[in-house]
């Protein structure tokens, strides 16, 4: 039996996972990169994340984007569809391949900028990023014309945001159907890639190579190994996941390294609150006390999920750090501290 692939392509199906395992490392497809706004429509403001993690994740993700790269998502995904795959894999892949689809196709974005996604990625990959954009069909001079019709912020926000999107379509390929392709190109082909697929680069701050040198990357962002457990603290907190937690926490009135210590150094929310001097109390929702001090919220909104109905778990905080809720609120806090306990110990 003639096998449905030769040599070259499952070379390329190992290099787009190769591309795809480099970019999922990535800190822009990470939990916290900044991508908002806020404000009135003429005067929006956009918090985008660190400029140099967005470059260094573009070069990844070109690599899986240009189409005379051998590692190129639509030539990858040809060969899936036509090499003898189960239909659970090729019916993964082409689910995959329909969002990320829509998401070129679609010309109406937020801020009204009208211009396909297809349009945007290739006028910012090649004019300012990966070309100068003198020649050819992506021209520097189109790409200023779209920056003086939508603006810069709405134009380079709308980029992010499909990049974002985009490659995380290119990361569910790559899991869902590209590695077990290649599985399945050599548990019944005897074929597999003519190169490992590795990190040329690197994954670790320090790493011993196989001929017993160290090599030491050092980094210059604060996400990195670099960062105290303290701005560890405050960067997981910040996100959108851990908002209620992170309100609960304003509240106590304590610094971080008093919340920090507690968090990790109890195995409850009432253990926590008695280290920072404080006290927990549970009564129905009916008896939870009034008090001139008093913040009151309720909990419920994790990211877009709506988690806790937010009427059966109310949470007062008082002065002294003093917290009372009831039942059902006490077990929503203790599975968001045991959720960012999780995340603050994780590598």
């Amino acid at each position: 039996m003639t096998p449905p692939v030769d040599k070259a392509k499952v070379d390329r199906v190992a290099s787009f996972v190769e591309a795809c395992n480099e970019l999922e490392q990535e800190p822009f497809f990470g939990k916290d990169e900044k991508l908002s706004f806020a404000g009135p429509k003429d005067r929006q403001k956009f918090i985008l994340g660190d400029r140099f993690h967005f470059r260094s994740a573009l070069i990844s993700f070109r690599r899986i984007w240009m189409q005379k790269e051998p590692s190129n998502w639509e030539k990858v995904l040809a060969i899936i569809y036509g090499s003898g795959l189960s239909n659970d894999i090729t019916s993964r892949a082409k689910s995959h391949e329909q969002q990320i689809r829509r998401y070129l196709s679609e010309d109406k974005h937020i801020f009204d900028v009208k211009m396909t996604g297809q349009r945007i990625v290739d006028l910012w990959l090649n004019t300012v990023f990966a070309h100068g954009g003198i020649e050819g069909k992506n021209r520097r001079s189109d790409f200023e014309s779209a920056v003086n019709q939508f603006g810069h912020g709405a134009f380079e926000w709308s980029f992010r945001h499909l990049v974002k999107w985009i490659g995380r379509g290119f990361l569910e390929i790559s899991n869902s159907s590209a590695k077990p392709a290649l599985i399945f190109y050599q548990t019944n082909f005897s074929l597999s890639p003519s190169f490992k697929i590795s990190a040329a680069f690197g994954l670790k701050r320090k790493e011993k190579t196989k001929d017993g040198h160290i090599i030491i990357r050092e980094g210059s962002s604060e996400y990195f190994t670099e960062e105290t457990f303290e701005e560890r603290y405050s960067r997981i907190l910040n996100r959108e996941e851990n908002r209620d937690l992170q309100f609960i926490f304003q509240l106590l009135d304590r610094t971080p390294t008093e919340l920090l210590r507690a968090t990790l150094g109890a195995d409850s929310f009432a253990a926590m609150l008695a280290a920072l001097e404080g006290q927990l109390e549970v009564h129905s929702t009916e008896q939870l006390p009034s008090r001139n001090d008093v913040h009151a919220l309720a909990l419920g909104w994790v990211g877009f999920t709506r988690v806790f109905p937010r009427d059966n778990h109310p949470v007062h905080i008082y002065e002294d750090c003093i917290v009372a809720t009831n039942g059902k609120g006490l077990q929503a806090i203790e599975e968001l501290l045991t959720s960012f306990r999780a995340q603050l110990l994780e590598r």
